[in-house]
C-alpha cells in the first residue's frame, strides 16, 4: 500500500513538472501585435514626401483582403510592457513599398527622425489597448535591424 502512494505521488509530481514546463515552452507573449497599414510620408506634404507618418489604417478584411491606399506599407504595431509603441517594418515589405524608395530611410541606419507628431487614432489605441492617445512625436528614434526587420520604439 505505501509502495502505491509513493508511485501515485512521484506520478503526479513528475505530471506537475511536466505541465510547468510545457506551459514554459509555449506560452505567448503578453504584447498584442496589430498588423497595420501605413503611409511613411508627412501629412503636411499631402501624404507624397519626407520621413514621417501620414496615415495608421488598421489591416483587416474579409477572406484576407484589408482595404488599403496604393502607396500604404505594412507593418505590425504592439505596446509593450514598458508602455512604448514598438513599430516593426521587414525588409521585403520595404522593397515592395513604392519601388524600394523609403529604404534610404533605413539600410545602414541607426536611428530614423520623424519631423512631426502624429496621432494614431481611438481606434488604433484601442485596438492596441492603450489607456491614452498614442502618439508619435517628432524627434529621433533608435532604428534597430535584425533579422530582415526594422524596429522603432517611441515612448509614450
Amino acid at each position: 500500500m505505501k509502495k502505491n502512494i509513493l508511485a501515485i505521488l512521484i506520478l503526479g509530481l513528475c505530471s506537475n513538472f511536466m505541465f510547468a514546463a510545457g506551459m514554459n515552452t509555449f506560452s505567448m507573449s503578453p504584447d498584442i501585435v496589430i498588423t497595420i497599414r501605413i503611409n511613411l510620408h508627412t501629412k503636411s506634404s499631402g501624404c507624397s514626401t519626407g520621413f514621417g507618418f501620414c496615415r495608421f489604417q488598421i489591416s483587416t478584411g474579409i477572406g484576407g483582403q484589408s482595404p488599403q491606399y496604393s502607396n500604404d506599407l505594412s507593418a505590425q504595431a504592439y505596446l509593450n510592457s514598458s508602455n512604448q509603441l514598438v513599430l516593426k517594418i521587414s525588409d521585403a515589405d520595404l522593397q515592395q513599398y513604392e519601388g524600394g524608395k523609403s529604404l534610404a530611410w533605413f539600410q545602414g541606419k541607426k536611428s530614423v527622425t520623424v519631423s512631426e507628431d502624429y496621432s494614431l487614432g481611438s481606434d488604433l489605441d484601442k485596438a492596441l489597448g492603450a489607456t491614452s492617445p498614442l502618439v508619435i512625436r517628432a524627434g529621433t528614434y533608435n532604428l534597430t535591424y535584425e533579422g530582415g526587420i526594422y524596429t522603432m520604439i517611441f515612448p509614450q
